[in-house]
């Protein structure tokens, strides 16, 4: 039988460092930002999830609105439950959020 985890808190984080000396930057994107958007999910266990998502710098809040957002289907929810339709989901942009953060244990 698996251990019971729901998940307590979810956040988003907007992590952004600026490139220099025209590092990363191309015909389209002339001043890149190397920034990624956090998705932590905290469980009542000493276990939590982290998933990133990298950006060039301009979207990033728009990464973060989505997971704040998004968080609200995963909060207070076990998570055996929620994997346990994994891959029959209706809603993939769900089961993504949760397998990608999914498996980092805190010390």
């Amino acid at each position: 039988m698996n251990k019971t985890v729901v998940i307590k808190r979810a956040s988003s984080s907007d992590i952004q460092f600026n490139l220099k000396d025209g590092a990363g930057s191309d015909a389209v994107h002339t001043t890149p930002i190397y920034a990624y958007a956090v998705c932590k999910l905290e469980t009542d266990h000493a276990i939590e999830g982290i998933g990133l998502a990298f950006t060039l710098g301009m979207g990033n809040n728009l990464v973060c609105q989505a997971i704040d957002y998004l968080v609200r289907y995963v909060e207070g929810r076990e998570i055996n439950e929620l994997m346990s339709n994994f891959g029959k989901c209706q809603k993939p942009w769900l089961m993504t959020l949760i397998f990608v953060g999914w498996g980092h244990t805190r010390e």
